[in-house]
Formats: C-alpha cells, structure tokens, sequence
C-alpha cells in the first residue's frame, strides 16, 4: 500500500448535529423538533420522553475513550417522515433540502441521482454502489433502515449491514496561534465563480466589518484579520455585520442580529451568541435545476463560529443552575481519555479561568451581556465548539429556526419555546477528497490518511 497523510475537513460538518460525546435529545414530541438533516454521536445516541421527527440518519459508535465507555447505540428510532410528506411539508421551504424525486432528480443509481443524492433527504434507506444511501441507523450493530412515520417504539427495522460503525475525527482548535497565522495569511484565491462570473474578493485578506452609529460608517474590527481581546459584533437588517475569511478573535466575541458575507470566526476563548444571527442573503434550496442552485447559493451569505472554549447562546445573566447550567457540568458532560491515556476533566460551566469568570461567561462581563442580549429565535451559521454548546434559546416565545450545524463535545441546549427546526446548510459538506464543498469557510481540519495503491478486500461501507 502506498499512503499519504494530510489534512482534510472534517466529516464533522456532514450533519447537523454532532456530538464527540454522548448525543441526547430528551422531552421532545414529532412536532416539537423536527431535524432536517443527519445526526451523529461519537458516543450513544438516545432519545428519551418523547421522540423528536429526525428526517435523516442517526449515528452512534463505540467509544472507549469515553467515561463511562459508550457502547455506541441508537437507543431507539426516531419519528421520520416518508419522502411525500416530507415535500408536502417542507417542499416549498427555501431552507430546508428537498425531498427525493425521480422525475428531478433520477432514478437510484443513474449519474442525475448521483449528482443530487449528497443535498437530498430520502427516507429510502439502502446500499447503493457500495456506499448507503438515504436515512439509515448506523451504530455499534451495524447499519439500518427502517419506518417510523408516528411515534411507536418498536418500529420495524432492516439490516442493511453488521459492520459496525466507527468515530469520526473532531478536530481541536486548542491552538489558537494556529488560526490566528491563518487569518493573517489568508487570501481569498477564487477567481471566478461556478456560473464564471468574477469574485469580486478575489485576493482580498480576511476581515469582520459592524457599523459604528457615532461615525455613521463600517469600522473595520480587525488587524491582518485578527482580534486582539474581546469584541461584540452587532448588525441590523439596515446594517448588517460584514465578513469575509476567516477572523480570529484572540479572547471573546459577542455576536447577533444580521451577518453578509462568507466567513468563519475563530475564538480563542468563548462565542457568545446573544440574539438572532441572520442571513442578509440566505441560501434557497427549493430548485429543479441543480446547477443553477448551486450557482445561486455559492453567492449566499455563510458563517461559521468556532470556539475554542464554548459557543454559549442567551444572556448568561439570566443561567441558573437548573437551566441550562445544569446541563453544562457533570453528570451531564463527561471526562474522557485522549488519545496518548491522558485523562481530560469534564467541562464544568461553574469553573473559573485565567481571567477570573466562569466559563461560561463572557470576560465582557454579565451586565454588557444582559444589557445588549435579545431571543435567540434564528441561528443562521455553522456552530462548532471545543467543549459546549449550549444555552438559552427560544426564548422570544416564538420557536426557533436553525439553519447550519452544531458539533460540540457535549451539547446543552434548553428551548423554551416551540417547535423548532433544524435545516442542514449542505454547502459546506465534503463531498470527497477531490471535490471540496461548495463554499470553503477554511473550517478546520483533521488528519487523513490518502490510499494511492491497494487491493480489494472486497464489500465495504465507505466513510461508515
């Protein structure tokens, strides 16, 4: 065998809910969470009181690493629509990704199906070309279909495969020299896009823009793309926060209201998400014609917000211990052993650091917090955090629409108001080594390993 390592993106950011831990989601019925999009856990999954309405794949793996150990199960199936009602529902939803059609999108196994297959939702799970295809459970048993329209906890299910599955490497932003070296350097090399029209940020560096009101004009927030310290981040639909590349900020940074752009923040502490972060020009996922979607959305704006400590959303002024700290410490969160035996603690939201707050805090202190947060009842971006994400969401009495990805080590997330939807924002997905997504946010990467040579040993499940 002759092999390469390198860095690729993670597979990580393929699902709209990743958890490095134990993946859970409790007290939710099939109208109160509806997922909209692939689900994982390098640890167990469960779901318990209730099931939410999951229209796609779950995922669960074994994971001695963990404390306890996880035996990596799928505790039970969750509600999924069929592919009609799935359309009847969400058809029209510019957000969410459309169901399978074969009169659009092909008949199983022809080059249209397989050029629309990684962007579609399909209840229809089986192994198509030696690869799966469509909503599967895949754990520790190995890989499932089954149908479960209405919440009945023996659904019928089908063995597609016992291979079990396996973890998927997170990667760890620890190192925020790194990421700072990356925004400094960072050009943006996209000449043209795919319709061939021009970038106009062609060789531009990497930037974060916000209005100041005592200057009526964008203040540039950034050095060569870096924050020193903390900063917050305030757009309006008049105003929206301007980014482009990636930004690290070196401690906090405090974010909400309207984003335009493509960019990714990387912190070196926490991300402090305190109101609605929405697209000024937001994706459409509802088209026919693939090519044209693709052509559209590659233009749209897109956030990512990376974390090296947590992605905390809501006013922190107002955590107690029940909601959501409760959910940020252990038992909740769980220690676990690197991959060198070292033991790595438990986050615990009710620690101090460096900088004499507790973790889950902002250095900008609880009053600042309070005094500029506002509902969280739309998250439009890419959430990934080294240990939580979590908070207070829903809290404007209207639900919440989620439309990205959260990967965290442990999640924490309390909603206080229904329903809420999560819609998988697809343009960042790896849709193979030679065949990058349709916007590179520069997310960070994992180890892997390229196989130039070898022999066939015969059926496998690809990536699972």
């Amino acid at each position: 065998i002759s092999a390469t390592y390198t860095l690729q993106r993670s597979q990580v950011f393929d699902y709209t809910y990743f958890i490095n831990n134990y993946g859970w989601m409790d007290g939710f019925g099939p109208w109160d969470l509806i997922v909209n999009g692939d689900m994982r856990s390098n640890g167990d999954f469960t779901f318990s009181n209730g099931s939410p309405t999951v229209n796609g794949s779950v995922f669960a793996a074994q994971n001695q690493q963990l404390v306890p150990p996880a035996v990596g199960l799928v505790n039970q199936p969750p509600v999924k629509m069929d592919n009609s009602t799935y359309a009847s529902y969400f058809g029209s939803n510019p957000r969410a990704r459309q169901a399978y059609n074969s009169g659009t999108m092909g008949n199983y196994g022809s080059a249209q199906w397989q050029n629309w297959s990684p962007s579609i939702f399909d209840t229809n799970g089986q192994i198509l070309n030696n690869s799966v295809s469509g909503a599967v459970l895949g754990d520790s048993t190995g890989i499932k279909s089954w149908t479960e329209t209405s919440l009945n906890y023996n659904p019928p299910e089908t063995v597609l495969d016992t291979t079990p599955t396996q973890q998927v490497v997170m990667p760890d932003l620890s190192n925020i020299s790194f990421y700072e070296s990356l925004s400094q350097n960072y050009l943006d090399s996209k000449q043209t896009y795919g319709d061939g029209t021009a970038n106009p940020n062609y060789n531009q560096g990497a930037y974060v823009q916000a209005w100041n009101n005592s200057t009526g004009s964008y203040q540039t927030i950034s050095t060569n793309g870096v924050v020193t310290g903390s900063s917050s981040l305030i757009g309006s639909a008049a105003h929206p926060i301007l980014i482009h590349g990636p930004v690290t900020f070196t401690q906090d940074c405090v974010i909400k209201g309207n984003v335009s752009g493509q960019g990714t923040i990387y912190s070196g502490r926490n991300v402090h998400l305190v109101g609605s972060l929405i697209y000024q020009n937001p994706p459409n996922f509802d088209s026919s014609n693939l090519t044209a979607q693709n052509n559209a959305n590659e233009k749209a704006d897109m956030l990512a917000l990376c974390a090296n400590g947590s992605v905390i959303m809501g006013d922190t002024s107002q955590f107690n211990y029940w909601y959501p700290l409760e959910f940020m410490m252990p038992p909740f969160t769980h220690p676990r052993y690197d991959d060198n035996g070292n033991y790595i603690p438990a986050y615990n939201a009710m620690n101090t650091d460096s900088t004499g707050h507790y973790l889950y805090q902002s250095v900008l202190g609880d009053s600042y917090i309070h005094s500029v947060s506002s509902p969280v009842n739309q998250i439009d971006a890419i959430l990934y955090t080294n240990f939580v994400g979590g908070g207070d969401i829903g809290t404007g009495g209207a639900g919440l629409n989620f439309n990205g990805t959260i990967i965290s080590k442990d999640e924490a997330m309390v909603v206080w108001s229904l329903p809420m939807y999560m819609n998988y924002d697809g343009r960042i997905k790896e849709r193979s080594l030679t065949n990058t997504p349709l916007i590179d946010l520069q997310l960070p990467r994992s180890p892997a390993l390229l196989v130039s040579t070898w022999q066939d040993r015969g059926f496998s499940l690809g990536n699972y």
